[in-house]
């Protein structure tokens, strides 16, 4: 008996090792070239928002602080072998206010903000720079036009309930981002990268 056990184990050891030699060793996600689309959603985290006066423009006491959001985004691009490439890019996000601070008073806040954008980016591969088998490392920089539309803001004493202010509407600016990211390579599905 064992004899037997002596000789079943080095084949039962055997077995895990001869099952990982037959994977197929994981290539290099391929560099981008021609036309693509992109889509991403997650969450949008927002630092505390300053209020601002209506009057002289200058910074206000006060802050509004956001709940965690929504962020969604599609875009179109072109890569050319180099590297490099281009894309258009619409963007959305949303988040509930949730309370406001360093108003002299405890105080409430309420409503929604979304803003949503039009970006043109220009992004660079380091797929060629940085030979990692299961990621391929990008960076790039956007600019265009976004614009924030408050929903029913709301700010108050949550004691008395005075002062309290509310307001809404839409407002547009120029917008730019930083973009670091990566891909990782999908096995077994030609071009579809996470």
């Amino acid at each position: 008996m064992q004899i037997r056990s002596a000789l079943l184990a080095p084949i039962l050891l055997s077995v895990p090792t001869v099952a990982i030699a037959q994977l197929p060793e994981l290539a290099p996600p391929p560099p981008l070239s021609g036309l693509y689309v992109g889509a991403g959603a997650g969450v949008n985290w927002l630092l505390q928002e300053h209020l601002i006066n209506p009057t002289t423009g200058n910074a206000a006491n006060g802050n509004l602080v956001s709940q965690t959001g929504f962020a969604a985004l599609g875009s179109v691009g072109y890569a050319l072998p180099s590297g490099l490439r281009f894309e258009l890019e619409g963007d959305y996000r949303s988040n509930k206010w949730n309370h406001a601070s360093g108003l002299g008073f405890p105080g409430g806040a309420g409503g929604y903000e979304v803003k949503t954008a039009a970006m043109f980016n220009a992004l660079y591969d380091f797929s060629a720079l940085i030979p990692v088998p299961w990621f391929a490392p990008y960076a790039g920089v956007g600019v265009g036009y976004g614009w924030a539309r408050e929903s029913s803001l709301r700010f108050y004493n949550n004691v008395t309930g005075f002062p309290r202010f509310q307001l809404g509407g839409t407002e547009g600016a120029i917008a730019y981002q930083a973009i670091v990211g990566g891909a990782f390579n999908i096995p077994y599905v030609r071009g579809l990268a996470m």
